[in-house]
């Protein structure tokens, strides 16, 4: 079991850290824009960075998040389906350990084993059908192959039990303590102490009040 493993049976974290919501709510009016993510890693251990952002990255943003994984925070990337998948793949192999794994959004689940397959040797990936629940031959050729599936906190969190990294993407919208607690229970259920459990809280920005909630309760459970 690694460090990271041990010392976190659930991550939680935000889609994104620029968000124009947090510029006085969470960062300090004076912190440059380069400074944000480590400032953000210092409180969250995990971030997803959103696809068009992941997808379209430069070797600067690539530096920002290397330093950033030598604290020691998870980086999940999100690909885009929409734009060559190798190109990406390159991209999270030079985060190393840092790359916790990778997001993939379908929109086609006809072409989900394709788009994997062209994944080739790559960090974990998990497949995101957003609310949908793919049909059960997908879920079992998925499983088969130790690939998981994001679960978005309504209904089966079965997606959550293959392979090797597990991804909850919460709404932050009518969110609640029980809710909260209830997606906290899910990710720990299908942590066996080899794996790694994400759960991402989005919005428009994530409530930074919530991710600490979410912490505190995480410490309470």
């Amino acid at each position: 079991m690694s460090i990271r493993q041990r010392d976190y049976p659930l991550r939680v974290g935000a889609a994104g850290w620029e968000h124009p919501g947090w510029a006085e709510a969470f960062y300090p009016g004076d912190l440059p824009p380069d400074w944000r993510l480590a400032y953000y890693a210092n409180e969250f251990p995990v971030v997803m960075i959103p696809a068009a952002q992941f997808a379209t990255a430069g070797p600067a943003d690539v530096a920002v998040w290397q330093e950033a994984a030598e604290t020691g925070m998870g980086l999940l990337c999100e690909l885009d389906a929409e734009r060559p998948l190798a190109a990406q793949t390159a991209r999270a192999g030079e985060l190393g350990e840092g790359c916790l794994g990778l997001v993939l959004p379908v929109t086609e689940p006809g072409h989900t084993f394709t788009q994997l397959d062209r994944l080739g040797e790559s960090p974990p990936v998990v497949v995101d059908f957003g609310s949908a629940r793919p049909q059960a031959a997908i879920r079992e050729s998925l499983a088969a192959r130790g690939v998981g599936w994001c679960w978005h906190g309504e209904g089966p969190a079965e997606g959550l039990a293959p392979g090797p990294l597990a991804v909850i993407r919460a709404p932050a919208q009518g969110l609640d303590l029980r809710r909260l607690r209830g997606w906290l229970e899910a990710g720990l259920a299908v942590q066996d102490g080899q794996r790694d459990v994400v759960m991402v809280l989005e919005g428009t920005p994530p409530p930074i009040d919530v991710l600490r909630q979410a912490q505190t309760l995480l410490e309470l459970m």
